[in-house]
Formats: structure tokens, C-alpha cells, sequence
């Protein structure tokens, strides 16, 4: 129980850390756009709110009640499929009205900014990856579709440099999109079964 105890704390304090952490990438995108102009920049700043708020139901319910970590799920798995339907109206968006791709240099900053930032939340929560806990499962999740979803992101901006097609771009779309259903269809499962 104690080394229970023990576990709830040191996930709580590594959730903090990747709150923290999640707020001031955010909050930089944000000034970095208003700043330089950069409209890409300040709407990644918007989609980081998503992951703050997978995070902090994920913090308010760890260490707590058996139902209170699968309702946290749920509302974990929820937050990934309200995500997914913003990159699907984003995808109707640029079909039905193409705009140019944004400059090398500011795709390439966010670009960036995503893989790294996301990459390191997934590297502080991997050790919670094989957690028997719905709410330590549900962020490293979480945690690794932010990743897949920001190198899939990154690997459109680098094809579009030379293929500059909207068939490329709605594919990595749908690619970040599947990979959000896929992480809340895999978080409600586990929630399902009834981890603690």
C-alpha cells in the first residue's frame, strides 16, 4: 500500500511537471505569433490546450477511486475525440478552401517546437507505460499519439517543400486524426475493463 502511495505521488508530481511544462510551450506560442505575426505558431498554441486539459483530468483523478479513474478515462478518451473532430473540420476547411502552405521557416518552427515538446512529454511518461492504472495508461497514451500525431505533422511540412499538393496535407491530417480515435478507442477499452 505504501509503495502505492509512493507510485500516485511520483506519477502526481511528473503530471505536474508536464502541466507546467505544456502551459509555457502554449503560452510562448502564443507571444511567439502575436509577436511575429505568426498564425501558425499561435493556432499550435490552441491544439496544446487539449493536451493541458487531457493532463489535468488525468491529475484530478489519479490516486483516487476505482470509478473516478474510469470516468477519468472516459473523459480522457472524450477530450481525444473532440480533438480528432477539430482536425476533421480543419480538413473540411482546407478541401472546400485551400489556402497556400504556410512559409518553410514558420512550418518549420512549429514543427519543431511539436516534436520536441511532445516528445519529451511522451519520454517523462513512458515509465508509466506499462502502468496497470486507466488513468497512468491513458496518459502515456495520450502522451504518444501528441508525438506520432506532431512527427506526422512534420513530415507533411517537409513533403510539402517539394510536393506542394492538398492530397499530401489531408493525409497527414487524416494520419493525426486516426491516431486520436485510435488512442480514445484504446483509453475507453482499458477504462472498460475496469483497471483501477
Amino acid at each position: 500500500m505504501e509503495e502505492q502511495g509512493s507510485d500516485n505521488k511520483r506519477f502526481g508530481a511528473r503530471l505536474r511537471w508536464v502541466i507546467a511544462f505544456l502551459l509555457i510551450v502554449g503560452v510562448s506560442e502564443v507571444l511567439a505569433g502575436r509577436i511575429g505575426s505568426g498564425t501558425l505558431l499561435g493556432g499550435n498554441a490552441f491544439e496544446w490546450l487539449y493536451s493541458v486539459a487531457i493532463y489535468a483530468v488525468i491529475y484530478v483523478t489519479h490516486g483516487r477511486s476505482k470509478e473516478a479513474a474510469r470516468r477519468g478515462a472516459y473523459a480522457v478518451a472524450m477530450i481525444l475525440v473532440i480533438s480528432a473532430a477539430d482536425d476533421l473540420r480543419d480538413i473540411i476547411q482546407e478541401w472546400s478552401n485551400p489556402t497556400p502552405s504556410p512559409p518553410f521557416l514558420s512550418a518549420f518552427k512549429a514543427s519543431s517546437i511539436s516534436v520536441v515538446a511532445s516528445g519529451l512529454v511522451a519520454v517523462l511518461l513512458h515509465p508509466f507505460s506499462r502502468s496497470a492504472k486507466t488513468v497512468a495508461r491513458a496518459a502515456w497514451i495520450s502522451a504518444a499519439v501528441d508525438f506520432l500525431t506532431s512527427v506526422s505533422d512534420a513530415l507533411q511540412g517537409f513533403v510539402l517543400i517539394w510536393i506542394d499538393n492538398k492530397f499530401v496535407e489531408a493525409a497527414a491530417n487524416v494520419a493525426g486524426l486516426s491516431l486520436g480515435l485510435i488512442g480514445a478507442g484504446w483509453i475507453a477499452l482499458s477504462a472498460r475493463k475496469g483497471r483501477s
